[in-house]
């Protein structure tokens, strides 16, 4: 956990923007930060063109968000809060305010605090998440019907105060090993597969009793797109397929998992022309990298084979990861406004 920059913003509490520790690129190098973690991390991608906002709040009731923002410094987001917490000395709070991206920050959204945010086109999210479960007894007995699939409850933004929601939250951290099952079931269970970002609201019935009622459209299959793909000429460099879940709206806009374990480095937006070469990782491991952007991108991939320096133009899209193979020499060029990541494995 980071130092604490801002503690209970807008008065909320745990509210908090926390200092994060990035590495410093080289002369022409992006900054980067990296992870090296059991847990996975969300990747959230907001399109392009049109101005991005979310029409609902989100709540959590057993996930704490834990948000870095990455993109053009001078990007200005709004964000509105409201304290959901029933045990919360702050309760029914609001908060609204605007920050921009900013590659050493990490805004941190405790589970019961409904968030939405406004101005997030060209802007990516990362979101290294902390689970939390209910009491086991409640849970066994199913007083408690939480699921972590169904944790995002919907609230309009047009909400009455009344309509404001008195949420019990989970409270007990999740161990390694929950992170470590729930990584394993996302891919075993999505992988090939293309969904709609999962809707939930809360129905009241005429007998007193509510429902959390989730939709959720499977969009696409993808199976016909092979797990590997070996470019011509460039033995054992090629395309993986990746998971990820769309808006809804457009497959511009949606979010992917880097499922754990991680030794993943995320690269700074693009503001100039910057170089990220192969020097900056350990060349022994295999590398996935995804390329994050406007498709009409153009980026320059020179890579080291045994016929010398060749290259592979890639156009963004989260849905597929550019393989490199151990021991081979890369250098990423032309990816202004786009943001890579790369992943050791």
């Amino acid at each position: 956990m980071g130092n604490i920059f801002s503690k209970d913003i807008g008065g909320i509490i745990g509210l908090n923007i926390e200092n994060i520790d990035f590495i410093q690129g080289a002369t022409n190098t992006p900054n980067s930060i990296s992870f090296n973690t059991d847990k996975s991390i969300n990747t959230v991608f907001h399109g392009h063109s049109n101005r991005f906002k979310y029409d609902f709040y989100g709540i959590h009731k057993g996930t704490e968000d834990r948000l870095t923002f990455v993109g053009n410094p001078q990007k200005k987001i709004l964000a509105d809060f409201i304290d959901c917490r029933i045990n919360s000395s702050t309760w029914g709070k609001k908060y609204q305010t605007d920050f921009y991206p900013d590659l050493s920050k990490l805004l941190v959204i405790p589970q019961g605090i409904a968030h939405t945010f406004d101005g997030l086109e060209d802007i990516y999210t990362i979101n290294t998440f902390r689970n939390f479960l209910p009491d086991p007894n409640e849970w066994i007995q199913g007083i408690d019907e939480w699921k972590l699939s169904s944790d995002t409850i919907n609230l309009s933004r047009s909400f009455l105060d009344s309509e404001i929601p008195k949420l019990k939250c989970n409270v007990l951290e999740a161990s390694d090993v929950f992170y470590k099952i729930t990584s394993s079931s996302f891919e075993a269970n999505l992988d090939g597969i293309i969904l709609e970002y999962p809707f939930t609201i809360r129905f009241n019935f005429d007998d007193n009793t509510t429902k959390l009622v989730k939709f959720k459209k499977k969009q696409s299959e993808t199976a016909i797109t092979p797990k590997f793909l070996e470019i011509e000429n460039f033995k054992g460099i090629g395309w993986r397929r990746r998971i990820i879940i769309t808006s809804g709206v457009d497959t511009d806009s949606g979010y992917t998992v880097f499922t754990g374990p991680n030794s993943v480095r995320f690269f700074n937006h693009g503001e100039k022309c910057e170089i990220i070469e192969s020097g900056e990782e350990n060349i022994s491991l295999s590398k996935w990298v995804t390329f994050f952007g406007d498709k009409s991108k153009n980026i320059k991939v020179a890579v080291k084979t045994t016929n010398g320096w060749q290259t592979i133009f890639v156009n963004p899209n989260p849905s597929i990861d550019l393989v490199i193979p151990p021991d081979t020499e890369y250098r990423i060029e032309n990816f202004q406004e786009c943001f890579i990541v790369i992943k050791s494995v």
